[in-house]
């Protein structure tokens, strides 16, 4: 048997549990078994179980829903989904990012070469020839985080929101829903290090300026 302390931790979605459920039964003579939410043997006990999995399901998609909205409200705001990037900090819960001047520097120096005609492997080493430590306190740089960094939205004040994305059951990894991926940008959402000038300029030397579409109000 597979022990699982709630049977939402195996498949939320209703469909999935039973799929898989009858496989592992009827090809492995596997169990799924919930620690905390016994069932009674018989039709009955069946009942029950296909109830929790409705139940599951019904709170996975409020869940997703609520995490969606609290999101998009973030976007709207200007407040970062996740750690901000090298050059700014956030200096309290919910807050609008801020400049750390120091930081700032570093990024413009780093964008400054690229126009100059450096390439990311040449600015890694001017980077750590000259002590100058990442975002994590390294001194080692690697060229994918300045390649990165180059192309960062974040850096001319905009904030960017992508969903339409969720979990595969048997891969773990994250699928696009019908085939497209929903871009919303949000313009002036905190004070920029970089004009948008240069910032054009280096998307057009990196060959890759990215296709966004205006974020509208969903709430």
């Amino acid at each position: 048997m597979i022990l699982v302390h709630k049977f939402d931790r195996f498949p939320r979605n209703r469909e999935d549990s039973i799929v898989y459920k009858s496989m592992l039964r009827n090809k492995c003579h596997v169990d799924v078994v919930s620690i905390s939410e016994p069932l009674i043997e018989g039709p009955f006990g069946g009942l029950i179980e296909r109830i929790i999995e409705w139940m599951d399901e019904f709170y996975s998609i409020r869940l997703s829903g609520d995490v969606t909205r609290g999101m998009t409200e973030n976007a709207l705001r200007g407040a970062y989904q996740c750690r901000p990037p090298l050059g700014y900090r956030i200096p309290y819960h919910k807050a609008t990012p801020e400049i750390i001047p120091e930081e700032a520097e570093i990024v413009r120096k780093i964008f400054d070469l690229y126009v100059q005609g450096n390439g990311v492997r040449k600015i890694k080493r001017y980077l750590e020839e000259h002590g100058i430590k990442t975002v994590t306190g390294k001194r080692e740089w690697s060229t994918s985080t300045i390649d990165r960094m180059l192309s960062n939205e974040k850096y001319i004040g905009q904030v960017l929101m992508q969903k339409s994305y969720t979990p595969d059951f048997l891969t773990g990894k994250q699928v696009k829903n019908d085939g497209q991926l929903d871009m919303y940008l949000v313009d002036n959402a905190h004070e920029a290090i970089i004009d948008r000038e240069t910032f054009d300029q280096v998307q057009e030397m990196k060959g890759h300026i990215k296709d966004t579409v205006q974020i509208q109000q969903l709430l």
